[in-house]
């Protein structure tokens, strides 16, 4: 049985230089990053596809699910864009796919009037987005080996 006296102090803080709840904090910031930019990038390609459209639909948002290499793997459909829905995803994607990196992505669909939209006489993906690729360990999602 040990004696040491209880200081407070995370042992962890002095291997790594982080506390540990600050390394949470660190992994939630960069994902609300990714986030913000995949709105940013979303908000930009509608405005786009309305250039060139008069009416416009957004595909939704998708989790595209990478090799080491950056390749496509498979993408993951219908991503709500919080935290814990990539996280999820993310999660999914490992399991299923055997994903290492991920990105965010989406796209518009555009057409000259509602009735081609709605009577699938549209142009699919006249404007498409994407984030930047992260690994799950980025955004705090543990990978087991």
């Amino acid at each position: 049985m040990s004696y040491q006296r209880n200081t407070g102090r995370n042992p962890l803080r002095r291997v790594t230089g982080i506390h540990p709840n600050n390394l949470e904090i660190e992994m939630n910031k960069y994902l609300s990053t990714l986030i913000a930019q995949a709105k940013r990038e979303r908000s930009v390609a509608i405005h786009n596809a309305k250039l060139f459209s008069a009416v416009v639909r957004s595909r939704g948002i998708e989790l595209a699910c990478l090799d080491e290499r950056g390749e496509l793997i498979d993408r993951e459909f219908d991503v709500k864009l919080t935290q814990k829905g990539i996280r999820e995803e993310v999660e999914r994607g490992i399991k299923l796919h055997g994903a290492v990196k991920f990105a965010i992505t989406g796209g518009v669909d555009g057409a000259d009037s509602v009735w081609e939209m709605n009577n699938c006489e549209y142009e699919p993906m006249v404007e498409c987005w994407d984030t930047e690729q992260f690994t799950a360990s980025e955004i705090g999602v543990e990978v087991e080996s």
